[in-house]
């Protein structure tokens, strides 16, 4: 119980690394993966149901994983109502992580939250 199942993703492309972090919760694990694979230019991090927070993210564990992973960009998901699994309010978690955001004041590090069925349009050149 609690060995397997949580997993995040790294998809590399040309030079450029995006990495999507699965159902998981905090822990040093991402300073082990930015050492092993440097850099990400995208995270995609979920930031809801942190009542089960050794599972879950909450919105603070979400930038300080990006920060360990030295991300580019954060793009919060599983947040604003796409899906009621947990007790907060559906506007809670991205306004609790756009407070932890200015709060902990990452260094190089761009905060995109994109509304529902939102999209990011970048040109990779320019991450």
């Amino acid at each position: 119980m609690n060995q397997n199942l949580w997993g995040g993703w790294l998809f590399e492309w040309k030079r450029y690394r995006l990495y999507f972090a699965g159902d998981t919760g905090y822990s040093d694990l991402f300073k082990d993966i930015r050492k092993r694979y440097g850099e990400m230019d995208i995270c995609m991090m979920p930031i809801t149901a942190w009542f089960q927070r050794h599972w879950h993210f909450a919105p603070e564990d979400a930038v300080q994983a990006a920060q360990d992973l030295d991300c580019k960009i954060i793009i919060p998901w599983a947040c604003g109502g796409t899906w009621i699994m947990s007790y907060e309010h559906l506007l809670e978690p991205p306004r609790r992580l756009q407070y932890a955001y200015d709060q902990m004041q990452p260094e190089n590090m761009e905060l995109r939250i994109l509304k529902m069925g939102g999209n990011l349009y970048t040109r990779l050149e320019a991450v």
